[in-house]
């Protein structure tokens, strides 16, 4: 999901890494052979050439250049050996779990580069029991980007209402594939989120497909429906009623428009944006500055198409507003 991808590079680039991302396997194998990096993360489960498929054709890429093995570590949800075994053998260097825990995360890329000795962090004698909701170790995972977080939440609850009943007639239609990949998929994103009962479940889902366990598939299945509201009454808690109504535009500027912060912002959003990233401080500064200057179907269209990480077109109406709104003042001078 381009949320996961969005989370990623967050945490990466807000660590001082610089990040190039892959939509998926065929566009990693063609960047990471026309350029060179330290380390490359693949998703064991990408639409199109999945990870190990394309983990494959780079080493045989590389191997006929000649160049040297780029450390490959493996993200996936699974854990089980049979999964991890696959990804060794397709040529993977190191593993690390999703939803992301950035600190064993940090620890496999130190290992693999030989950056320090990796240390084993001791496991609990007993794991916490999952939560519907953990916002705090939500709004972590998105480096403390706090409106960002809350723009994913809502639309997680806008597009995952149906989740239940769609995994439920997947299940019903034995299209395996099409369920583990689906479950898989927003698993990691409600990980990511914090919504770990939801994630759990959909973990356990994954699992007893893999393992055809068609008991256990079908009672969590039928549990489904009703973790799926709690999580999302648990969202819409969050939000609150303020959060979700639309801001209120005033029929005037109320103050002069700053148009030297406005274009400042707009080149540092917009190529951001062209490179698949989104500084939600920034964007928020932004529609600040404008309100009351740009009419507000045009700032409910930049929102829309941030909140749906549609970032190519939100970059072209950026630069399409500032166009907008620098007009008068060239004329005038």
């Amino acid at each position: 999901m381009p949320q996961n991808l969005e989370l990623l590079a967050l945490l990466l680039e807000d660590q001082g890494h610089t990040v190039a991302t892959a939509s998926d396997g065929l566009e990693a194998v063609r960047l990471a052979t026309r350029d060179r990096y330290d380390v490359i993360l693949m998703d064991v489960q990408m639409p199109g050439m999945d990870g190990l498929e394309a983990t494959r054709r780079l080493r045989i890429e590389q191997a006929l250049a000649g160049d040297a093995a780029t450390p490959v570590i493996a993200l996936t949800a699974s854990v089980m050996d049979a999964d991890r075994d696959a990804a060794r053998k397709a040529g993977m260097d190191g593993f690390a779990s999703k939803p992301v825990d950035f600190h064993a995360l940090s620890m496999e890329i130190a290992r693999l580069l030989r950056l320090y000795p990796a240390r084993a962090a001791a496991l609990p004698a007993r794991l916490p029991e999952p939560v519907v909701l953990d916002t705090a170790a939500g709004v972590a995972r998105w480096t403390g980007q706090e409106a960002f977080y809350r723009r994913t939440l809502r639309r997680f609850a806008a597009e995952q209402r149906s989740l239940a009943t769609t995994l439920a007639e997947l299940h019903q239609r034995h299209d395996r594939p099409g369920l583990r990949a689906l479950a898989h998929r927003v698993r990691g994103l409600a990980g990511n989120l914090g919504l770990d009962q939801l994630a759990a479940t959909l973990q356990g889902i994954d699992e007893a497909i893999a393992d055809s366990d068609e008991a256990r598939a079908s009672a969590l299945l039928r549990g489904l429906p009703a973790q799926l509201d709690a999580a999302l009454t648990a969202i819409q808690g969050t939000l609150g009623d303020a959060d979700r109504a639309p801001p209120a535009t005033p029929a005037r500027p109320v103050t002069p428009l700053d148009l030297p912060r406005v274009t400042g912002l707009v080149k540092i959003l917009s190529a951001g944006m062209r490179r698949g990233q989104l500084d939600a401080a920034h964007l928020d500064a932004l529609m600040a500055l404008m309100a009351g200057h740009v009419d507000h179907p045009a700032l409910a269209r930049l929102q829309y198409l941030t909140d749906n990480f549609d970032f190519a077109s939100a970059a072209a109406e950026l630069d399409a507003l500032l166009e907008r709104l620098s007009a008068p003042h060239e004329d005038a001078s």
